[in-house]
């Protein structure tokens, strides 16, 4: 990434290089907890929860007294400006119709609403405020071991995955999956194994995100044998979901990552050995779609034939998954937003759930809560262009890792809301923070603070 720095010694004399190791182990704990499963079903309550809201009060006087936190400013208000539109809306609203959550009381809508756009931000504000206290080299080693961790997890994920075809592992599976098993039901009929998690969106983003990271991993270290192994783990976990999430965005996303060059040395030689590592995943994943034993005993693989028929009625009804088209589902609740309450939207408790990140905004906070998360992207992409070159000799690994990851937000936002939705949000806000911090750290613990730091 394109550093702010200058390389002048401070005049207070040496600083002690701060200790990465505690940084690393919330991050990793963080990641872990997100992967976790529910501690009461019943109450709806995840492991991620309890681990977001505990660390973010046990660093809550570190947070609020963190001096840099202020390059974040235009995402932090952008952020809780959506959400106080979402919750005053909520407690004013009183909409009652066939669209309208009837099925949860209203008290219970607004929590549940406030916990989707809370949760990702104590991440945020959590990773920010503990990755400003270090050297870009330090927030380099995190973000390569908390890549590690999530490879690991997801290759673990993707082996319960393809047990699952053969042995009935419920019992192993479901205490991960969400209350009453919505979603996960259906899903699991169609052979679409997501593993631990309870939606194939909610997998098909997180194996995108692992598969960048397995690339990102791939371009900064040697290659091993056992990335070869990972690789095809996340490739084969993503493509058993049967998520256009994973086929048509991560997947083509990765690609691209693999093909960019890098500043490190003999990086095309690693670049060829990313080609190469991708092409192998391929070949396994087409030699297991092509064995007579594998096709019977996986229903997913009729399900996954359907993107390759050559006619098709409603193509935008296809592809969204029912979601748009003459048919879709969203049309509906859209309309009626948008003839009711077209400003401010219906709250949080207006609706179970919109497979859409832009739509759900609008049916919750309106025409202006959708401004201000167009703000928020804006924010990311003027980030991106200025810090984050991708045609220029300041290029890094990093840097292609921040636009897959900016992209996947954009285009997958379109199939659920990426940003809020269950362990992704978590997982994706941990690695997206550090990255959003680099530009703004020291090279070493003895040079001066970047220019925008001392002008902010």
């Amino acid at each position: 990434m394109r550093s702010l720095n200058r390389t002048l010694p401070q005049r207070e004399g040496p600083k002690e290089k701060p200790d990465a190791t505690p940084v690393i182990n919330i991050a990793c704990l963080l990641v872990v907890a997100a992967l976790g499963p529910y501690l009461s079903q019943q109450l709806g309550i995840r492991t991620e929860q309890i681990v977001n809201y505990f660390m973010f009060i046990f660093l809550f006087y570190k947070i609020i007294h963190t001096k840099y936190i202020g390059v974040f400013r235009i995402q932090i208000w952008a952020w809780l400006s959506i959400t106080i539109v979402g919750f005053v809306n909520s407690m004013l609203s009183n909409y009652e119709t066939e669209w309208v959550n009837l099925n949860a009381s209203k008290i219970a809508g607004i929590l549940s609403g406030l916990d989707n756009m809370l949760s990702p931000f104590t991440v945020f504000l959590t990773i920010s405020t503990l990755t400003l206290t270090l050297d870009q080299s330090q927030a380099k080693e995190v973000l390569r071991t908390v890549s590690k961790i999530i490879i690991l997890l997801l290759s673990l994920n993707s082996v319960l995955a393809l047990a699952y075809i053969v042995v009935d592992l419920t019992a192993i599976l479901s205490p991960f999956w969400s209350p009453g098993w919505q979603g996960t039901t259906p899903a699991l009929d169609m052979g679409r194994i997501t593993g631990i998690f309870a939606l194939p969106f909610e997998a098909g983003v997180t194996y995108s995100l692992g598969l960048f990271l397995v690339i990102y991993i791939l371009k900064t270290e040697n290659p091993t044998i056992q990335l070869y192994g990972f690789l095809s783990l996340i490739v084969v976990g993503g493509a058993l979901t049967v998520s256009k999430a994973f086929l048509f965005i991560g997947g083509p996303l990765g690609l691209a990552y693999s093909l960019s060059k890098s500043s490190a040395k003999n990086h095309d030689n690693r670049s060829a050995t990313v080609v190469k590592l991708l092409g192998f995943s391929l070949v396994v994943v087409l030699l297991l779609s092509s064995l007579e034993w594998f096709a019977s005993e996986w229903a997913g693989w009729t399900y996954l034939s359907r993107f390759f028929v050559t006619t098709i009625d409603d193509p935008v009804f296809f592809f969204s998954g029912g979601r748009f088209g003459a048919d879709g589902l969203l049309n509906g609740k859209i309309a009626y937003v948008r003839d009711v309450s077209p400003l401010f939207g219906l709250g949080f408790n207006a609706y179970a759930g919109i497979d859409n990140a832009y739509l759900e905004i609008f049916a919750f906070a309106g025409l202006s809560g959708l401004f201000f998360y167009l703000v928020l992207f804006l924010s990311w992409l003027i980030f991106g262009f200025r810090y984050c070159p991708l045609l220029s000799k300041n290029y890094e690994p990093e840097n292609g890792l921040f636009w897959c990851i900016v992209t996947n937000f954009v285009i997958a936002g379109l199939g659920a809301p990426v940003l809020t939705i269950n362990r992704f949000a978590t997982i994706s806000f941990v690695i997206f923070t550090i990255l959003l911090t680099m530009p703004y750290l020291r090279h070493e613990p003895n040079t001066i603070l970047p220019v925008a730091l001392r002008q902010g």
